[in-house]
């Protein structure tokens, strides 16, 4: 009731405090606060109130206790045991590539100092399929997550005999192949 007879006020009185008559000085943002003002009052009860009910039936957690958290370590890749060409792909480098995403010729070595890019293709059945780079001396270069294409520029890669591995989601690498990166 007393709600009603403060909104009743307020209307009563509107035409004289916005000033219709005599004042330049503008007052929307007075009705703007009147209208937040009954909005809080009309509203805001029950959303507290929610509010209140559901913190209060949330468990509540021992801050003494430890939180134990499992992390899973990576672990090295296992080797699939059919070669590429059992499981129905194929596995092409080359210099470029065409429209359609096609390699446009097939090499077995690539020269820093006439390319910049080495592409590699394969057509290999797996999900979250990755082309990991392992340099000369036996280290992971690049992992790249793929679907069937990847490249990897030769700018800073070493010269020498690279392996380049299709490795599934699971970590198991479903086949390699070497390249050779000539000076």
């Amino acid at each position: 009731m007393r709600k009603i007879l403060i909104f009743a006020i307020i209307l009563t009185n509107m035409p004289e405090f916005l000033g219709y008559a005599k004042s330049p000085e503008p007052k929307w943002p007075y009705v703007m606060l009147i209208i937040i003002v009954l909005a809080v009052l009309l509203g805001l009860p029950p959303i507290v109130t929610s509010i209140r009910d559901s913190l209060a039936s949330r468990p509540k957690e021992d801050p003494k206790q430890e939180k134990i958290v499992e992390t899973k370590l990576y672990e090295p890749t296992k080797e699939a045991s059919a070669p590429i060409s059992a499981i129905g792909g194929s596995f092409i480098f080359s210099t470029g590539m065409a429209a359609g995403n096609k390699p446009i010729d097939e090499i077995n070595e690539i020269s820093k100092g006439q390319h910049d890019k080495l592409y590699v293709f394969t057509n290999v059945d797996g999900d979250n399929l990755r082309h990991v780079f392992v340099s000369p001396a036996g280290e992971d270069s690049a992992d790249i997550k793929t679907s069937s294409w990847s490249y990897v520029g030769l700018y800073n890669k070493v010269p020498g005999k690279w392996e380049v591995r299709v490795v599934n989601g699971a970590g198991n690498i479903l086949s390699r192949k070497s390249i050779t990166i000539l000076p």
